[in-house]
């Protein structure tokens, strides 16, 4: 069995459709990994003098992984830009108009509203201001 990932075209997985949530730490080491290794095989099959192209190395490691080339070049950016990749940050809970008002200008709304279903009219931006 060969030590090196094998990158014959019949062992390439299907690109799927996947949700889009950010990459994390171990799958970005992975695409890096399987770029640099593209790149060296494609480095040795070329003479000494010539250099293989990125575009080239980049759609073959697309390929190999399944995912998108996109993804592939932001990832050889943030590595290029930062010696260690960030883990993606979560994001905070989604406020709705709600959660941004207190409790008396709630309560204050709330009662404006029901003066004019009580009185059976149709709440309307004029009418309210």
């Amino acid at each position: 069995m060969d030590p090196q990932p094998s990158t014959s075209s019949q062992s390439l997985s299907p690109r799927k459709k996947r949700p889009r949530i950010a990459l994390s730490v171990t799958e970005k080491l992975m695409i890096q990994n399987v770029y640099k290794h593209v790149f060296e095989e494609k480095a040795a099959s070329l003479l000494p003098i010539e250099a293989p192209e990125k575009k080239e190395c980049v759609s073959k490691t697309a390929d190999i992984l399944g995912i998108g080339v996109t993804s592939v070049y932001s990832v050889l950016k943030e590595c290029k830009e930062n010696e260690q990749f960030k883990s993606p940050e979560k994001r905070g809970p989604k406020h709705s108009f709600k959660d941004k008002l207190d409790d008396f200008t709630f309560a204050a709304i709330r009662r404006k509203v029901h003066n004019f279903f009580y009185a059976n009219e149709s709440p309307t931006i004029i009418k309210v201001t």
